[in-house]
């Protein structure tokens, strides 16, 4: 994903509150501060070309304000009356016009908000050569068919291609041709692929020269239903519901979905940006969309018309043409992560930001599993490391194999992606007024779950991991509780580790493993870990109290690691795995690093029998329940059930997943606890 902008990232807005401080008036308006921008059907102004624009009128937030203005010409004539438009949604800030430019001619277009305040707009200029696209009316009404108007000013007798395509797939290929300055086309509704089409139009030189974006409504959308005993229910009970998505015609059929319940009230409220509206909207435009729930909500000539404008205005430029028609090979810097966490770097002479190469590097998280890994810089120092066990948050231990002592580092990259284009402000949040006393009763029940409910909180699904080494299975293990425990960790090795062996050389030890495949001891030092971490110290290793040692494991053969050879593994695993009373090579560099994030599992009081429902154990959760797997079934409903708590209000069951043909579904429901 990081090969790409951040466009096409899930983002979602979340709220907090610091109860300690909030009074009934929590925010103090701001001064407004509006902008307009504004978008020409296709992308151009042509001289003498009938042409439609779209606007949209935002605050510093980026949120859509009600206004209305005029459309006036560099003498400051009127053109033309527009305002924003109010349809049963409410107003987005978005509204639309028609006109006919004229050559060498200036626009503006002037908007009146409902405080008064006059905001003014110059239109792109006006080409006096060119091409426009236009699908008309047909955009915004019933009929079952698209109109496509093309004009070509002083381009008469040339051919235009029409490209139609939905997130990458091609629906219809069109030719033309500029016949007295232009050409029309007809397109079925019903052939175009559901949800936003792109029409794209190419002059005869095969360049892309106008864009238009138009929603195909789907039709073969998913039926869900959930079904509970009674819309009323006691404290502490259990509720069973029935889950079923239905398709058409074609009856029950299969989907995996997530579950929500939770209470709802004036702080805590339905999220309108759900799974439906991500697949159909958010996941092909950029820009913010308000309420985008309200586009699909009774869809009648309104709707369709706030739903062109917002295909006018939020645009598409996901992808840049030139790339695609130069059939160039996408270049890709960062690589899918299908293993496991790849952690990249640099390696560098210390004390300067000198890359240098074929110098090999490790990192590793002290732990009872092993977790090391290896490799070499590249020609222009990079490294990388990939590692399919890193959970949670941990430290990272790099370290360079150099022959002169403190010679180079390994510096490693922000995992993260960084946004440069992100700057727009967030809207500050408005409470209701006379709210204290419902924000305090929620503080003191979290207070309260925190306390008494602590070991429901905190409770993850352990991930499914290896427990063996990188290198699988040693040749040899030593548990060194079976052997008489030595003082020093000279002697256990000299003692009882037959496939190694440790001598001197000019005063500084050097340990030797014995290769089984050729009999004989390798003349060079083995890979020696403690707890994963590589020991590049013997001298410094030998002085570790060798109690702290609960096994050893020896590899008595070459094993090869990536590109790199090693003469045999000793590795040296402590009881904690965290390398106790240790002290690193100075020569390592320790990082905060955040690994996967383990799953957190779901937990909530059972209420069976009477026993239960009479515990004084209190139960003020506010999520009753979450599943992030419910699979329906092609065959029928299905049973699934959650307990109430104890507290009353209001609570919606909230459903949405993907069913098995791949479209999005979405239910809510809601109920009364007393």
């Amino acid at each position: 994903m990081k090969n790409f902008n951040a466009s096409f990232f899930f983002e979602k807005k979340i709220s907090i509150l610091n109860p300690s401080l909030t009074q009934e008036n929590n925010y103090t308006p701001t001064k407004e501060n509006y902008s307009i921008q504004i978008f020409p059907e296709g992308g151009n102004l042509v001289a003498g070309q009938l042409s439609k624009l779209a606007f949209k009128i935002t605050n510093q937030f980026g949120k859509g304000i009600q206004g209305k203005g005029y459309l006036l010409n560099e003498k400051g004539d009127t053109i033309t009356q527009c305002n924003t438009s109010s349809i049963g949604i409410g107003s987005m800030g978005m509204g639309s016009f028609t006109f006919t430019p004229q050559t060498n001619q200036g626009y503006s277009l002037s908007l009146t908000t409902n405080d008064e305040k006059i905001t003014n707009q110059k239109l792109p200029n006006v080409f006096n050569k060119g091409y426009t696209l236009s699908l008309g009316n047909s955009a915004t009404d019933a009929t079952s068919t698209i109109n496509i108007s093309i004009a070509g000013l002083q381009l008469e007798n040339t051919n235009v291609y029409l490209l139609v395509h939905a997130r990458g797939i091609v629906s219809h290929t069109i030719a033309g041709q500029i016949i007295n300055g232009s050409s029309s086309l007809t397109i079925d509704k019903n052939t175009l692929n559901e949800g936003i089409n792109i029409f794209t139009l190419f002059n005869q030189a095969k360049e892309p020269v106008c864009e238009r974006l138009y929603f195909n409504y789907p039709k073969n959308v998913i039926e869900t239903s959930l079904e509970l005993e009674s819309t009323v229910l006691a404290k502490r009970r259990k509720v069973n519901l029935q889950i079923a998505t239905k398709q058409a015609m074609n009856g029950f059929t299969a989907a995996n979905a997530s579950m929500a319940v939770y209470k709802i009230d004036s702080i805590q409220n339905l999220d309108d940006h759900t799974i439906q509206n991500y697949i159909w909207l958010h996941s092909d435009l950029v820009g913010s969309i308000e309420n985008p729930g309200a586009y699909f909500q009774n869809v009648n000539t309104n709707t369709l018309l706030a739903m062109d404008q917002l295909m006018l205005v939020n645009g598409y430029r996901r992808f840049k043409w030139e790339n695609v028609l130069a059939n160039a090979t996408p270049s890709f810097k960062y690589l899918p992560e299908l293993a496991g966490s790849i952690i990249t770097g640099k390696m560098v002479q210390k004390g300067t930001n000198t890359a240098v190469k074929d110098i090999t590097g490790f990192v590793s998280m002290p732990s009872k599993n092993t977790l090391f890994k290896a490799g070499i810089s590249d020609e222009n120092g990079h490294i990388q490391f990939e590692f399919p066990q890193l959970y949670n948050d941990g430290q990272l231990i790099l370290q360079a194999d150099s022959s002169k002592y403190y010679a180079h580092k390994i510096e490693i990259d922000n995992p993260f992606y960084t946004s440069k284009n992100n700057s727009q402000l967030i809207e500050p949040i408005i409470l209701p007024k006379l709210n204290k006393e419902i924000i305090q009763q929620l503080n003191s029940n979290i207070e309260i779950q925190n306390h008494f409910k602590a070991d429901y909180l905190n409770r993850f699904q352990a991930p499914s991991l290896d427990s063996n080494a990188f290198y699988y299975k040693p040749d040899y293990t030593y548990y060194l509780d079976l052997y008489a425990r030595f003082t020093t960790m000279e002697e256990v090795i000299r003692e009882y580790v037959t496939p190694m062996t440790l001598s001197k050389n000019r005063g500084r030890f050097q340990l030797a493993v014995y290769d089984d495949q050729n009999k004989r001891f390798f003349d060079k030092a083995p890979l020696v870990l403690l707890d994963g971490v590589p020991i590049l110290n013997m001298d410094k290793f030998i002085e570790y109290d060798p109690l702290k040692i609960r096994k050893l494991e020896v590899v008595s053969r070459t094993y090869f690691l990536g590109n790199l050879a090693f003469n045999g593994i000793a590795n040296f695993l402590t009881y904690d795995g965290k390398m106790e009373g240790y002290e690193l090579d100075p020569r390592a560099t320790l990082i905060d690093y955040k690994g996967l994030q383990v799953q957190r599992e779901f937990m909530a009081p059972v209420y069976e029998n009477q026993a239960q429902i009479d515990s004084r154990s209190p139960d003020f959760r506010h999520l009753l329940h979450w599943s992030a797997n419910i699979n329906t079934s092609s065959k029928g409903k299905i049973n699934t059930a959650f307990y109430t708590s104890d507290v009353p209000g209001k609570y919606a069951i909230v459903l949405q997943g993907i069913s098995k043909q791949g479209q999005p579904l979405y239910k809510e429901i809601t109920f009364i606890v007393k």
